[in-house]
């Protein structure tokens, strides 16, 4: 019986990506003047971010053009198998050209329901580089950071 739920709802690679070609066309519908995806910088992951035994999808995609210029912004969002059913739970921004606190990132891991970034930054008061490791998970359907720098 476990073998079924887990071949039931697993999800592959081509599946994942025609989820995020949707939500993608969805986000991008919403801005005005419209940004393009940065095809080249799209992942996705699976993880099991609730421990219900369904591998979760985790899309980080970039959209550039914000405002009809060069503006990027790279995104986090999250997907869970529901019911053999994928649903969007939320997304955020992670990093960006056009943001003040950070502008470059990386993922690191995932770890304990957390995924792990280092995100760059550099603070126009002091004029200093810096990093920080940052863990994003779901709280209440909704990503938050574990604000541990």
């Amino acid at each position: 019986m476990n073998s079924q739920k887990e071949n039931k709802n697993k999800i592959d690679l081509k599946q994942g990506n025609a989820i995020l070609d949707s939500y993608i066309k969805n986000q991008i519908a919403k801005e005005k003047p419209k940004p393009v995806e940065y095809k080249s910088a799209r992942k996705i992951m699976f993880y099991d971010f609730d421990s219900d035994g369904d591998k979760d999808l985790y899309a980080f995609f970039t959209l550039e053009g914000f405002g009809g210029g060069n503006n990027w912004q790279h995104y986090i969002a999250i997907f869970e198998m529901e019911n053999n059913l994928v649903k969007a739970v939320d997304d955020m921004v992670l990093y960006g050209d056009s943001l003040k606190e950070f502008n470059n990132g990386e993922f690191l891991k995932f770890s304990n329901g957390y995924v792990y970034f280092r995100l760059y930054g550099y603070d126009w008061e002091t004029q200093e580089k810096f990093i920080k490791t940052i863990g994003f998970t779901l709280y209440q359907k909704k990503i938050v950071t574990d604000k541990k720098y």
